[in-house]
């Protein structure tokens, strides 16, 4: 059945108009034409409420990338507050972790290293990040559950000494060709070993020596003062030579020392005279004041 059509709302006659007696088509020729056609306009109707539009591709692009941007530095900053705390003394310290991420870090050290280590080495290495009695735990623990290779000085006995390494590839393991290959350098490098002690010995004497001798700056200055003293004496000897100075025969030096003696003794017996003579002073004045009053000076001694 065909769809039916709408009413419209102007009614179009099929018929054609009949022309009244009256009209005059002159008139209606010199009419003005009318500029626009107003239409019937239809019923308004209520608009839908408009869609936002969605914004470009790129601006998404570029809003997500700042998004991920903002959580990365927020994870940093919330692990970097998580992992660092402040101690008593205002430093900061690096805060212990604990669980799977505890046993995490043990492995990797483990493996890193590839040696063994007892859980307070682990502990003190990793600088605390792992607490010394959770790191003897995890690491029995992953011992016991064969993550990692553990061994007791006592075995299970109380006050056992535990060290604690990585598992080892059977692949990496060596032939025995190779293995006996290393024994006997060992062999040979223990062989070396007292020869070798004797020459460290001998060699740290020889440093202790050259420490204790006169350094090069040392050795400079006493070579300068004694060009110093080399020069000085050599002014001394053209003095003489050229006959400026006067020359002082022997006969003439034993006399003076002579006269020098003497005069020396004569002031130890006028000293003991003169106090003699203060002493008997002093009974009624201090000693400065007579030596003030009588114009008296004491020599150096």
């Amino acid at each position: 059945m065909p769809p039916k059509r709408k009413k419209s709302l102007v009614d179009y006659s099929t018929e054609s108009p009949v022309l009244d007696d009256n009209f005059d088509v002159a008139s209606v020729a010199s009419l003005k034409k009318a500029d626009k056609v107003e239409k019937v306009k239809a019923p308004s109707k209520v608009k839908a409420p408009s869609k936002e539009k969605a914004p470009p591709k790129e601006k998404e692009d570029k809003k997500e990338s700042k998004d991920v941007k903002a959580k990365v530095v927020a994870k940093e900053v919330k692990e970097s507050k998580e992992t660092k705390v402040i101690g008593r003394d205002g430093r900061e310290k690096v805060k212990a972790v604990t669980g799977d991420e505890a046993q995490e870090i043990l492995m990797e050290y483990l493996a890193r290293e590839n040696r063994p280590f007892s859980a307070g080495d682990v502990s003190g290495n990793l600088h605390g990040k792992v607490t010394k009695t959770l790191t003897d735990k995890l690491l029995k623990e992953l011992a016991n559950a064969g993550l990692i290779n553990g061994k007791g000085t006592n075995g299970d006995g109380k006050g056992s000494q535990w060290v604690y390494w990585p598992l080892q590839e059977p692949n990496s393991s060596l032939s025995p060709e190779e293995l006996a290959d290393m024994d006997t350098e060992i062999e040979e490098l223990r062989a070396k070993m007292p020869e070798l002690k004797m020459e460290v010995k001998k060699l740290g004497i020889k440093l202790a020596g050259l420490k204790s001798e006169i350094g090069v700056q040392e050795l400079r200055d006493r070579i300068e003062k004694l060009e110093g003293g080399r020069k000085e004496k050599e002014a001394k000897l053209a003095a003489l030579k050229s006959g400026g100075a006067k020359v002082v025969k022997k006969e003439e030096v034993d006399r003076v020392e002579r006269e020098f003696t003497y005069w020396l003794k004569m002031k130890g017996i006028r000293k003991r005279g003169f106090l003699a003579v203060e002493s008997m002073l002093l009974e009624g004045m201090s000693r400065e004041d007579i030596w003030e009053k009588a114009g008296i000076e004491g020599d150096e001694e």
